[in-house]
């Protein structure tokens, strides 16, 4: 499943998994190798594109019961999506969670 660069056909709204191997990834023009863990993080928000995702279901997926390592998380997503972007992808729900406009396809 490599990524085939038909510009016509890219949805700017969706996260392309360019390589299931290394876990690459093309958000728009920008290709990224996110670690697993912020792989896993990413597909959560994306599987729920446009709803709410709580703190508590990222720390799971990450192991944690508790502490900040949501937020953690997040801030490295959005250096890594948003910065190289400058385009605002994740969005806070304070206290609650975090949700996405974007849609992942495997």
């Amino acid at each position: 499943d490599i990524f085939d660069g038909r510009e016509a056909e890219r949805d700017y709204n969706t996260v392309y998994v360019t390589d299931h191997n290394t876990n690459s990834i093309m958000v728009e023009n920008l290709q990224l190798k996110p670690t697993p863990s912020e792989l896993a993080v990413l597909d959560a928000l994306c599987s729920s594109s446009g709803r709410l995702v709580e703190r508590e279901r990222i720390s799971a997926l990450l192991g944690a019961s508790e502490g900040n390592i949501a937020d953690v998380y997040i801030c490295r997503l959005r250096k890594k999506l948003e910065v190289p972007l400058n385009r605002k992808l994740i969005f806070a729900e304070r206290g609650r969670g975090y949700r996405t406009v974007l849609k992942i396809k495997k």
